[in-house]
């Protein structure tokens, strides 16, 4: 796993509403494959009391674990066990994210009717 970089979206639109988003990409190397995984969504900010942070288990099912098994496709094992490790490598990726960044950072809302002239 290298080149992990988080992302910020300052334009996400969603739902006919408008929202920050934050999300991280990350590269993948097995053996000779290489794979990036694009834009794993961490955290949503619709307003000042509104918020939505993705699972790390719905980072796992819906983002990471469909790119592992892209990795996995030449492997000479059963589809059963290429399953398997690729659930068990998706959890370590999906969990070792923590390493890199323990908070996304969130954004600064500035209203003008609250600044000073």
């Amino acid at each position: 796993m290298s080149n992990y970089q988080t992302h910020e979206d300052l334009d996400g639109y969603d739902d006919e509403r408008n929202f920050i988003g934050y999300s991280y990409t990350l590269s993948l190397k097995l053996g000779s494959v290489e794979h990036l995984i694009n834009e794993i969504p961490l955290k949503r900010i619709y307003n000042v009391n509104e918020s939505s942070e993705t699972s790390i288990k719905g980072q796992i099912e819906d983002y990471i674990c469909g790119d592992v098994k892209y990795l996995l496709r030449d492997m000479e094992y059963s589809e059963e066990q290429k399953q398997q490790l690729a659930n068990e490598i998706s959890v370590l990726i999906g969990y070792s994210t923590k390493i890199f960044t323990l908070k996304p950072r969130t954004a600064i809302f500035e209203y003008s009717s609250i600044q000073e002239g």
